[in-house]
């Protein structure tokens, strides 16, 4: 019986595959060439887009209807599965040769497609390549931040005026958004909030402080519930405060008036960032120096290297510099990228 039912198993896995390779060629055999017949397209916030990424052919919109109909499937449905299909075997070779040795599946590599088809051709390439090695264990949290990452580094060849790259990068996207209008009957409201690294590690830090010693004095809230309070009364706290003038010859902003209580100095944030050696000297072009990407490992996310110049530049920053040793050839996507032909280096920030 198991074995009967992992041949089973086996046959849909290659039925899916090959579903997308006949959708494939039957995209190949019916581009609109021909004046007057549309391309099959999904209309979005007003405006019609091609049902694969930049670098795949188009299909004529009647030919979609037919293969949605002949494979049983809606016509949105099929647009979606040939769309898939052509963003893999034209934008995504590395991810179209793995399905084809059954070492990624079907849906897997279609939803590989859906999350890289915003990015231009050399960026979803370069999600492909990256991908390649550990397609079919990546989680989609590290997919996402990979696509992130892509689409930062590729940014300028997204953009025909430098100066609107370059307002892109510097736009400030910290922020925080109390949800009062969006208040549940249970009084609670959600909140959003955009931090820079530094902060967010802080705050973490005074949350997890903050349920502990709710649970020591006696709360019986759940671990969720107690970082909730935590929030609050680390906001009536600051609230009940009035901040003083520094004093100027002090490291740290002094004290709070009318509370008798002085700031506690701020804990180190230690971070562990990874920069190309190009990208730390600035022997690139003005658009390339937009695209240079680094890892930050406490997060796992990519950051711009402007991003690390200016905490490696902040006042009291200390940097220690420790080199890479040879690891062009052992890139773990999980980690950090090294652009080809580039030392690199791990910074430690503090």
């Amino acid at each position: 019986m198991l074995a009967a039912a992992r041949g089973y198993r086996e046959a849909e896995l290659a039925a899916a595959t090959g579903l997308l390779e006949m959708a494939v060629e039957w995209a190949s055999m019916h581009e609109p060439t021909q004046a007057g017949v549309p391309a099959a397209t999904w209309w979005e916030a007003g405006r019609s887009i091609s049902i694969a990424g930049a670098g795949a052919p188009l299909i004529a919109e009647y030919a979609v209807a037919e293969f949605a109909a002949a494979v049983g499937m809606s016509t949105d449905q099929g647009r979606s599965l040939i769309g898939q299909g052509l963003d893999l075997a034209y934008r995504l070779p590395n991810t179209w040769d793995l399905l084809h040795e059954g070492k990624v599946p079907a849906w897997r590599a279609r939803r590989f497609a859906d999350l890289t088809r915003s990015l231009t051709k050399d960026a979803a390439g370069f999600v492909d390549d990256q991908i390649s090695a550990v397609a079919g264990k990546v989680s989609w949290a590290g997919l996402d931040r990979l696509v992130t990452e892509a689409a930062r580094r590729y940014l300028p060849q997204t953009m025909d005026d430098p100066a609107e790259a370059e307002a892109e990068v510097g736009r400030d996207r910290r922020g925080v958004a109390v949800r009062t209008d969006q208040a549940g009957l249970d009084g609670v409201v959600p909140v959003e909030a955009y931090l820079s690294v530094e902060d967010a590690l802080d705050f973490e830090h005074a949350v997890q402080a903050g349920a502990e010693q709710l649970k020591t004095a006696g709360s019986t809230d759940s671990l969720d519930g107690r970082r909730a309070t935590a929030v609050g009364e680390m906001a009536r706290d600051q609230l009940a405060l009035d901040l003083a003038q520094p004093d100027p010859s002090a490291d740290e902003p002094a004290s709070f008036a009318g509370s008798g209580r002085v700031r506690r100095p701020r804990d180190p944030v230690v971070l562990y960032l990874h920069l190309s050696e190009d990208a730390v000297t600035g022997r690139v072009g003005e658009l390339e120096r937009l695209g240079q990407v680094g890892r930050c490992e406490n997060t796992r996310s990519p950051v711009t290297a402007e991003t690390i110049r200016s905490w490696c530049g902040a006042p009291g920053a200390r940097v220690v510099v420790k080199p890479v040793i040879d690891l062009r050839a052992h890139v773990r996507v999980e980690q950090y990228e090294i652009p080809t032909g580039s030392s690199s280096g791990s910074i430690c920030v503090m």
